[in-house]
């Protein structure tokens, strides 16, 4: 785990994410476990505004950051999973269409 002083990302809560829970869910997750009435609140941590969120990628090493938790383990429950931009979901490959 990440060796980041609680005071230096604002959070005090750091779950780990749900091997099911898609990375979307997580952020939404840790901004309730954290007593953020959006996700918002957490994605501006990491410096993405709302606007921005239309192509469904966070920025895995500055959110790891936050959350204290290992990109790796950010990196399984992400949408895109290879080089060549493939979605996925739960490990398997998705159509864009598909996602949320």
């Amino acid at each position: 785990m990440p060796e980041t002083p609680p005071e230096a990302d604002g959070l005090v809560r750091h779950p780990p994410p749900y091997p099911t829970e898609s990375l979307f869910g997580y952020v939404l997750r840790l901004a309730e476990e954290n007593g953020y009435t959006t996700p918002s609140s957490v994605l501006a941590l990491i410096g993405i505004k709302k606007t921005q969120l239309k192509n469904r990628h966070l920025r895995l090493r500055r959110l790891a950051r936050i959350a204290h938790r290992e990109s790796c383990e950010l990196a399984r429950i992400a949408y895109v999973c290879n080089a060549s931009g493939q979605y996925c979901l739960v490990g398997h490959p998705v159509g864009r269409y598909e996602l949320p």
